[in-house]
């Protein structure tokens, strides 16, 4: 299927007009702000590598406005997925044109691998206000050949193994809990530059589920970020959430996994968080934030592709964990 969800949500291609007319709902499409042209990891390291490029940001607070609209934005993303699911559509590349949906297939099973920034319309047909913060969302899809839904999610839902599949950028990984579709995970996770290096702890709710014997998906929330201070010293200390760098303060992670005759297409779309940058630095880090947030989607989405590949191969990896997928609870 290579058609949009319904009239009232649709989502379009860079080379598709926006619909001239449509129901006061949120509408998703690419993005084509100037920021265009790198489940839970990848958001992290989206917003900190951006604004770690200008310099070491005095501390910044995290406003009940922003969170408000942020949470907004992100239950319109997941909203327009449940719709999608509901017609029968999984991945975002189904929703383009035939000819592009054909052309991106072809070079996914090339080994390549698609990204493209997003964004969501407002009721208005306007781009999301967020007070005092950036969004950052993007969308990248790829194929692993000869791959089964099985092993994809023993990949994707391994949390044990993430400090060896995601190194050097997850550095503590801990399954907390798990019942049924439901786990709470939580991350350790770094970013280093050449004049500083920042560390979230972060917790997350992962909701994930199987469609059918073709279909999976997840919903991955952070529930808590907190940025710490001298990592791994003796003095190691937790900022208060939304009283910190502002780097990295919410994130939504949603997984798409299809299975075809030749292998599974596996789709990761992020939605995260970050303070605002200040307006006489924006033309400059817009173009660096495009080539950060497509890296870190591209890197996601290529070392779970290894992680399949290696595992295909036979090759053991360490781990913690039996690396036993879930036993994903059907969608209802």
């Amino acid at each position: 299927m290579r058609t949009s969800t319904s009239a009232s949500l649709r989502t379009v291609s860079r080379r598709e007009p926006p619909p001239g007319a449509h129901a006061p709902e949120a509408r998703l499409r690419p993005s084509t702000h100037a920021h265009d042209g790198r489940q839970a990891l990848a958001a992290t390291l989206l917003p900190v590598a951006l604004l770690l490029l200008s310099s070491p940001l005095s501390a910044a607070d995290l406003k009940p406005s922003t969170t408000a609209a942020y949470e907004r934005y992100a239950q319109d993303v997941a909203k327009q997925i449940e719709q999608a699911h509901a017609a029968g559509r999984f991945l975002y590349i189904d929703g383009l044109p035939p000819a592009a949906h054909d052309k991106t297939l072809a070079a996914i099973k090339r080994g390549e691998i698609f990204v493209t920034p997003m964004e969501i319309l407002d009721p208005g047909g306007k781009p999301f206000n967020i007070p005092d913060g950036m969004l950052h969302h993007w969308v990248g899809t790829t194929f692993v050949p000869r791959a089964t839904l099985e092993q994809i999610m023993s990949v994707l839902f391994n949390y044990e193994r993430y400090k060896d599949i995601y190194k050097p950028e997850v550095v503590g990984s801990r399954l907390l809990s798990r019942s049924d579709g439901d786990l709470k995970v939580n991350l350790r996770v770094q970013k280093k530059t050449s004049w500083i290096t920042v560390t979230y702890d972060c917790d997350y709710d992962v909701q994930y589920r199987r469609a059918d014997e073709r279909h999976a998906f997840s919903h991955t929330r952070a529930t808590r970020i907190q940025q710490v201070e001298n990592a791994g010293g003796p003095d190691e200390r937790l900022d208060p959430t939304g009283h910190d760098s502002g780097y990295f303060w919410g994130t939504s992670t949603f997984w798409e996994a299809e299975e075809v005759n030749d292998g599974v297409i596996i789709e990761w779309q992020v939605v995260s968080l970050s303070r605002e940058i200040p307006f006489l630095l924006r033309w400059v880090a817009r173009p660096l934030i495009a080539h950060l947030a497509r890296e870190t989607v591209t890197d996601m989405l290529a070392n779970t592709r290894a992680a399949v590949e290696a595992s295909l191969k036979g090759v053991r990896q360490p781990t913690e964990h039996t690396g036993e997928s879930p036993a994903a609870p059907r969608k209802q």
